[in-house]
Protein backbone atom coordinates (compact mmCIF):
# COMPACT_ATOMS: atom_id res chain seq x y z
CA UNK A 1 0.00 0.00 0.00
CA UNK A 2 1.37 3.41 -0.97
CA UNK A 3 0.34 6.29 1.24
CA UNK A 4 0.63 9.99 0.55
CA UNK A 5 2.21 11.08 3.83
CA UNK A 6 2.12 14.82 3.08
CA UNK A 7 -1.58 14.64 2.30
CA UNK A 8 -2.25 12.62 5.47
CA UNK A 9 -0.69 15.38 7.58
CA UNK A 10 -3.36 17.76 6.29
CA UNK A 11 -6.20 17.41 8.81
CA UNK A 12 -8.73 18.04 6.03
CA UNK A 13 -7.41 15.12 3.97
CA UNK A 14 -10.13 12.58 3.18
CA UNK A 15 -8.62 9.13 3.64
CA UNK A 16 -9.76 6.49 1.21
CA UNK A 17 -11.39 3.32 2.45
CA UNK A 18 -8.28 1.22 1.87
CA UNK A 19 -6.16 3.53 4.05
CA UNK A 20 -8.61 3.34 6.94
CA UNK A 21 -9.75 -0.27 6.68
CA UNK A 22 -6.84 -1.23 8.95
CA UNK A 23 -4.88 1.57 10.55
CA UNK A 24 -2.54 -1.08 11.92
CA UNK A 25 -1.57 -2.00 8.36
CA UNK A 26 -1.41 1.55 7.01
CA UNK A 27 0.28 3.28 9.95
CA UNK A 28 2.38 0.38 11.30
CA UNK A 29 5.05 0.55 8.56
CA UNK A 30 5.31 4.34 8.94
CA UNK A 31 5.72 4.08 12.71
CA UNK A 32 8.24 1.21 12.44
CA UNK A 33 10.33 3.16 9.93
CA UNK A 34 10.37 6.23 12.14
CA UNK A 35 11.17 4.27 15.29
CA UNK A 36 13.99 2.38 13.57
CA UNK A 37 15.56 5.62 12.38
CA UNK A 38 15.06 7.14 15.84
CA UNK A 39 16.71 4.19 17.60
CA UNK A 40 19.61 4.38 15.16
CA UNK A 41 20.11 8.02 16.13
CA UNK A 42 20.02 7.38 19.87
CA UNK A 43 22.38 4.41 19.51
CA UNK A 44 24.90 6.80 17.99
CA UNK A 45 24.89 9.03 21.11
CA UNK A 46 27.86 8.80 23.45
CA UNK A 47 28.44 9.86 27.03
CA UNK A 48 26.24 11.63 29.52
CA UNK A 49 22.84 12.96 28.54
CA UNK A 50 20.65 15.27 30.59
CA UNK A 51 17.35 13.81 31.72
CA UNK A 52 14.70 15.09 29.34
CA UNK A 53 16.96 15.77 26.36
CA UNK A 54 16.95 12.35 24.77
CA UNK A 55 16.50 9.89 27.63
CA UNK A 56 13.11 10.19 29.35
CA UNK A 57 13.33 10.39 33.13
CA UNK A 58 11.74 6.93 33.43
CA UNK A 59 14.99 5.46 32.11
CA UNK A 60 17.49 7.37 34.19
CA UNK A 61 19.46 5.50 36.83
CA UNK A 62 18.63 5.67 40.50
CA UNK A 63 21.40 6.67 42.89
CA UNK A 64 21.80 3.02 43.93
CA UNK A 65 22.11 1.95 40.28
CA UNK A 66 24.67 4.69 39.63
CA UNK A 67 26.76 3.47 42.58
CA UNK A 68 26.57 -0.20 41.53
CA UNK A 69 27.34 0.38 37.85
CA UNK A 70 30.79 -1.19 38.04
CA UNK A 71 32.25 1.31 35.58
CA UNK A 72 31.85 -0.78 32.40
CA UNK A 73 29.65 1.94 30.92
CA UNK A 74 29.05 5.54 31.85
CA UNK A 75 25.74 6.31 33.52
CA UNK A 76 24.63 8.14 30.37
CA UNK A 77 25.40 5.09 28.23
CA UNK A 78 23.41 2.83 30.56
CA UNK A 79 20.45 5.22 30.39
CA UNK A 80 20.70 5.29 26.60
CA UNK A 81 20.73 1.47 26.56
CA UNK A 82 17.54 1.41 28.64
CA UNK A 83 15.88 3.88 26.28
CA UNK A 84 17.01 1.90 23.23
CA UNK A 85 15.58 -1.28 24.74
CA UNK A 86 12.24 0.48 25.27
CA UNK A 87 12.16 1.84 21.71
CA UNK A 88 13.06 -1.62 20.36
CA UNK A 89 10.06 -2.98 22.30
CA UNK A 90 7.93 -0.33 20.57
CA UNK A 91 9.30 -1.42 17.18
CA UNK A 92 8.42 -5.04 17.92
CA UNK A 93 4.84 -3.99 18.70
CA UNK A 94 4.36 -2.42 15.26
CA UNK A 95 6.25 -4.96 13.13
CA UNK A 96 4.41 -7.67 11.21
CA UNK A 97 5.78 -10.56 13.26
CA UNK A 98 2.76 -12.48 14.52
CA UNK A 99 3.50 -16.21 14.88
CA UNK A 100 1.91 -18.20 12.06
CA UNK A 101 0.01 -21.37 12.80
CA UNK A 102 1.58 -24.09 10.60
CA UNK A 103 -0.57 -25.94 8.08
CA UNK A 104 -2.10 -29.17 9.31
CA UNK A 105 -2.36 -28.14 12.96
CA UNK A 106 -6.06 -27.30 12.90
CA UNK A 107 -8.94 -27.87 10.54
CA UNK A 108 -11.68 -25.32 10.18
CA UNK A 109 -15.13 -26.30 8.93
CA UNK A 110 -18.56 -24.74 9.00
CA UNK A 111 -21.10 -26.22 11.36
CA UNK A 112 -24.70 -25.40 12.04
CA UNK A 113 -25.81 -21.84 11.30
CA UNK A 114 -22.50 -21.21 9.50
CA UNK A 115 -20.53 -21.26 12.76
CA UNK A 116 -16.87 -22.08 12.34
CA UNK A 117 -15.81 -25.34 13.98
CA UNK A 118 -12.10 -25.72 14.76
CA UNK A 119 -10.66 -29.20 15.19
CA UNK A 120 -7.13 -29.55 16.54
CA UNK A 121 -5.23 -32.11 14.47
CA UNK A 122 -1.83 -31.83 16.17
CA UNK A 123 -2.11 -30.97 19.86
CA UNK A 124 1.66 -30.57 20.45
CA UNK A 125 2.10 -28.05 17.63
CA UNK A 126 -1.10 -26.29 18.64
CA UNK A 127 0.12 -25.94 22.24
CA UNK A 128 3.51 -24.69 21.02
CA UNK A 129 1.81 -22.10 18.82
CA UNK A 130 -0.45 -20.96 21.69
CA UNK A 131 2.61 -20.47 23.91
CA UNK A 132 4.46 -18.54 21.18
CA UNK A 133 1.40 -16.40 20.52
CA UNK A 134 0.99 -15.65 24.22
CA UNK A 135 4.59 -14.43 24.42
CA UNK A 136 4.12 -12.41 21.23
CA UNK A 137 0.87 -10.85 22.50
CA UNK A 138 2.54 -9.86 25.79
CA UNK A 139 5.50 -8.27 23.97
CA UNK A 140 3.17 -6.38 21.61
CA UNK A 141 1.07 -5.14 24.53
CA UNK A 142 4.16 -3.96 26.41
CA UNK A 143 5.53 -2.20 23.33
CA UNK A 144 2.23 -0.45 22.63
CA UNK A 145 2.00 0.70 26.24
CA UNK A 146 5.54 2.10 26.03
CA UNK A 147 4.69 3.84 22.75
CA UNK A 148 1.57 5.41 24.24
CA UNK A 149 3.37 6.47 27.41
CA UNK A 150 6.44 7.92 25.66
CA UNK A 151 4.87 9.14 22.40
CA UNK A 152 5.71 12.77 23.16
CA UNK A 153 9.28 11.84 24.14
CA UNK A 154 10.23 10.39 20.75
CA UNK A 155 12.27 13.37 19.67
CA UNK A 156 15.90 14.41 19.49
Amino acid sequence: MILNINAMIDTNYKHNQKETSSLEESLGPIIVGGLKQFVSLIKSQKGEMDCGFIVPCDFTLTDDEKNSNGGQFSNGELELRRWVKAVEAMIYAFEDNEPVLPDGVVEMTYGEESKVVVTVLNQNLYNKHKAEYSIHYTKVSEGLELFAKHYRELWW
